[in-house]
């Protein structure tokens, strides 16, 4: 059983990486309306790739850009200047992601992932 990227929660399909709930809500904030179903991640996908100027990554990679950005957005709400070295962090790495990154080339995915994050 999996669980969803941003909260936690087991989820039973194994395709996706948000429950519902989490996808609505996400892509709300994203500005992507009428989302029904987990399809949508997709739609999430294709749309932080083109904000971030990528094209074509394949799902792991647009799975990575896509926590990546996701917990950027949310350190970018936190005026706090103790954040700052992850946020440069994070975007470092959003700007290594290519069609051959690898996670573990990712310096920023242990220090802040995006359910640690929200959760504690």
């Amino acid at each position: 059983m999996e669980r969803c990227m941003l909260c936690g929660r087991k989820i039973s399909n194994t395709k996706y990486n948000f429950g519902i709930g989490c996808l609505k809500k996400t892509c709300l904030s994203m500005h992507i309306d009428d989302i029904k179903n987990l399809n949508g991640e997709a739609e999430l996908n294709r749309k932080i790739m083109f904000l971030c100027n990528k094209k074509r990554l394949p799902k792991v990679q647009s799975n990575m850009l896509t926590n990546r950005y996701l917990t950027l957005k949310i350190l970018n709400e936190v005026p706090l200047e103790e954040y700052d070295n992850y946020k440069r962090l994070l975007q470092q790495d959003i700007d290594k992601i290519k069609k051959s990154t690898k996670v573990e080339e990712l310096e920023s995915i242990n220090k802040m992932n995006l359910q640690k994050f929200l959760v504690s």
